[in-house]
């Protein structure tokens, strides 16, 4: 689950970099990697409309032109690393111009070994125009979202350790009506596991979840108006794996039951299994899948303040040729349940919908420093409330400049996303 432009507006994908090697007795110890991006997103249907519908006196076709830059710190030593990486962007809207802003994303992560503990620190900040999934009105509201992370391991044997996590996230929205749903999040969890020399590992933990409303929604109950602050405490058990097999296949697990208190006004508890599970399979330096699926109740949107069912799939297939041509395809879909929504009064409660999203990609490098991409997705959304029906379609196109031809993405699922899972 990382918080990248990806799922917003206005994503830049390519990008100019300058490296800097730092060394010292004659070993690489720091990179520093500048970049600049430009980008060109079309999309067919920006504010998500029923059956493609315009709103009056706005333009459902939009071109998105993104021209960003940022760069990343790489420190390396005997049993320290940091990780550091940030982007910002200035997007244009064509037609629809009152949406024009900045967008910005950074990271951070630390890594500490000692003999008896391990440390894994982790915070991300971003800010971008929110994308219309959820809200399809013509609003323009900047979403800030904040995530911090940490967990320490202190070693009991050689291969058992005791896991203490203290994580905290923070929504803020810039819309007036939507920031109605900001929240603050502090969560708490601790546990033991088994941690094998050879990387794998398995962790039974309690995490214990506070989602606080920063304002109070006023909503319209038995037509009567309420105001309400959110409130709700998760409580989650969950066992976590981590296991590879072989080189080629990766395995990262984790399961539970939540058992959620509905604190405010609404008193919408909720008990439900909840889970991951992702294997990646890269079995030669061409091919590589990638395959996940889950369930998770979430309070992350901006907008369904009483938390959202998500069942999810994703199927990431991927070519990388030696000349440099690579190749993906990605199929998700998604099955949401979700209870009111209080902004908006006129929409039903106890809604259910199903996304199914296709997209595709093509990169080829021209020469070391010079690549060009385009890339493609269908969007389409059937919900038992009319107004959360659509489909979308977008295509992007990227010029990429660069001082050296940079190194594949590792597959499977990345440590960050291990610590940062809700």
């Amino acid at each position: 689950m990382k918080t990248r432009w990806g799922r917003r507006l206005g994503r830049a994908a390519g990008a100019v970099a300058l490296v800097l090697t730092i060394s010292r007795a004659g070993v690489a110890f720091a990179d520093i990697n500048g970049q600049i991006s430009a980008v060109d997103l079309y999309d067919d249907n920006l504010f998500r409309a029923v059956d493609g519908k315009s709103f009056p006196g706005y333009s459902r076709h939009d071109d998105v032109y993104t021209l960003g830059g940022g760069g990343t710190l790489n420190l390396n030593k005997e049993h320290f690393q940091l990780n550091a990486t940030g982007e910002v962007g200035e997007n244009w809207y064509t037609k629809n111009s009152f949406l024009n802003s900045l967008s910005y994303d950074a990271t951070v992560e630390l890594t500490g070994r000692q003999k008896f503990v391990d440390l894994d620190i982790q915070a991300a900040q971003s800010q971008a125009q929110s994308s219309f999934a959820d809200v399809r009105t013509p609003l323009k509201n900047l979403q800030s979202l904040s995530r911090t992370a940490a967990r320490v391991a202190f070693t009991v044997t050689s291969d058992v350790r005791l896991v203490f996590d203290a994580k905290f996230n923070r929504d803020t929205n810039s819309n007036a009506v939507i920031a109605q749903a900001d929240y603050n999040q502090p969560v708490i969890g601790v546990g033991a596991g088994y941690f094998s020399p050879s990387g794998n590992s398995i962790v039974l933990e309690e995490q214990r979840t506070y989602t606080q409303g920063a304002s109070p929604q006023y909503f319209i109950l038995n037509n009567s108006l309420f105001g309400s602050k959110t409130n709700f405490v998760d409580d989650t058990t969950m066992i976590q794996l981590t296991y590879a097999p072989s080189a080629v296949i990766g395995l990262f697990a984790q399961a539970g039951y939540l058992q959620r208190a509905d604190n405010s006004i609404l008193h919408n508890n909720t008990n439900t299994p909840v889970g991951l599970l992702r294997l990646s399979y890269t079995p030669d330096s061409v091919a590589s899948m990638s395959i996940s699926a889950g369930r998770q109740l979430s309070s992350q949107s901006y907008l369904l303040s009483s938390g959202i069912t998500d069942n999810y799939a994703k199927v990431s297939p991927a070519l990388t040729f030696p000349n440099g041509l690579r190749a993906s395809v990605d199929f998700s879909y998604d099955q949401r349940n979700y209870g009111v929504i209080p902004q908006f009064a006129a929409i039903e409660s106890n809604s259910s919908d199903d996304t199914i999203r296709y997209s595709a990609a093509l990169s080829y490098p021209i020469l070391d420093n010079y690549a060009i991409a385009i890339s493609g997705y269908h969007e389409e959304r059937r919900s038992s409330t009319v107004l959360d029906t659509y489909n979308d379609n977008g295509v992007m196109f990227t010029l990429t400049i660069r001082s050296a031809r940079p190194q594949a993405p590792p597959e499977g699922l990345e440590k960050a996303d291990r610590l940062l899972l809700p």
